[in-house]
């Protein structure tokens, strides 16, 4: 009965992660399109926009107003949307293991050979994709706050610089240990399994 709870569910977990992997394919495509874009347009979209965003704060402009540098502008977003597309990608390439690591639990067989290899990618992959996409978000948001001319918006007899201060999440070297760990016991769970077999 737990066996068969075991497929049921595995099965139910791929077909979902199966969209998701769809979606950030597609997502991943936008945001080249919106590169092109970017670099072939960046001066105009900086001058038809009304407004900016800083993380939470978001300003609103006067119409002959602009805070911002249309070409340091342009590279900025454009590293952006690199960025979000290497995240992607590494999203992308993560469910594609899970989903191998979920092909022997569909059938009944969580302690198949090759899946503790697999979690132990996966967790290669949080390791390394998270500390990408962490540097990346970095590099993203001084350059976004490099494209803003503040000494436009802040009077300078009140304001003598601005300094950007930024908290490191190394969340995905927690969730990496996880999986490595994970990957040790069902390497035992292979052993155990193998064992089983040539007892029968």
């Amino acid at each position: 009965m737990e066996n068969a709870k075991m497929r049921k569910t595995a099965v139910v977990m791929d077909k979902i992660l199966k969209v998701i992997q769809g979606i950030a394919a597609a997502c991943g495509i936008v945001y080249l399109i919106f590169i092109a874009l970017t670099l072939l347009l960046g001066e105009k979209m900086v001058a038809a926009a009304n407004s900016i965003s800083l993380g939470p704060l978001k300003l609103m402009l006067k119409d002959d107003f602009t805070l911002l540098n249309p070409s340091t502008w342009k590279i900025s977003t454009a590293i952006g949307l690199v960025f979000g597309t290497v995240a992607l990608a590494v999203v992308v390439y993560a469910i594609r293991l899970i989903r191998k690591v979920l092909e022997p639990m569909k059938e009944g067989r969580p302690f198949h050979t090759g899946v503790s290899n697999m979690i132990k990618k996966l967790a290669w992959v949080a390791l390394l994709g998270g500390a990408v996409v962490r540097v990346s978000q970095t590099a993203a948001e001084i350059a976004e706050i490099k494209a803003c001319e503040f000494t436009v918006l802040f009077n300078e007899n009140v304001f003598t610089d601005y300094s950007f201060n930024y908290m490191i999440d190394i969340n995905f070297i927690v969730t990496a240990c996880v999986l490595f760990f994970l990957s040790y016991v069902f390497r035992y769970g292979e052993e155990l399994q193998r064992e089983s077999d040539e007892t029968l």
